[in-house]
């Protein structure tokens, strides 16, 4: 049906999208791992306390700011894929609430990288 609703250019590239990208079967498989990655991580998180090793806070750095970046990727891919109505990603009736409580998590995430980042830590203290 979105096919044939894509009238213009930019509409049909965002079926191509949908079609090869965002509504693929690897395409949430992927989105899952990394889900699981950082449940993983919470876990090694919160079972290493207020004291981590360094290798175990420099793969949790990690995994955060790799996750923000896929995570963030996963939502410009699924409103491209809307088409010429990109507000539809917030408001489907379908997924709408669950995308917009996924768009809050990631801009949080996104906010808690920039002001706890030992940058702007130090930028703070002067």
């Amino acid at each position: 049906i979105r096919a044939q609703m894509a009238t213009n250019c930019y509409d049909r590239l965002a079926w191509r999208m949908y079609d090869r990208i965002t509504g693929t079967t690897w395409f949430e498989t992927v989105i899952l791992m990394a889900i699981l990655v950082v449940g993983a991580t919470t876990g090694l998180e919160l079972e290493a306390g207020d004291n981590p090793s360094e290798k175990v806070e420099a793969l949790l750095i990690v995994v955060s700011k790799l996750s923000n970046v896929v995570f963030t990727a996963e939502i410009i891919l699924k409103v491209i894929a809307e088409g010429t109505r990109p507000l539809e990603f917030f408001t489907d009736s379908d997924n709408g609430a669950f995308n917009t409580f996924d768009f809050l998590i990631v801009a949080s995430g996104w906010f808690f990288d920039l002001f706890t980042s030992k940058y702007c830590n130090t930028v703070l203290q002067r």
